[in-house]
C-alpha cells in the first residue's frame, strides 16, 4: 500500500493537491 501525493493545478494562484491512496 502506497501514498501518492498529486499536484492538480487549479484556476487560480493556488494549486490543488490531491492525496491519492493506491492499494
Amino acid at each position: 500500500m502506497s501514498i501518492e501525493i498529486v499536484k492538480v493545478p487549479d484556476i487560480g494562484d493556488y494549486d490543488n493537491v490531491d492525496v491519492i491512496e493506491v492499494n
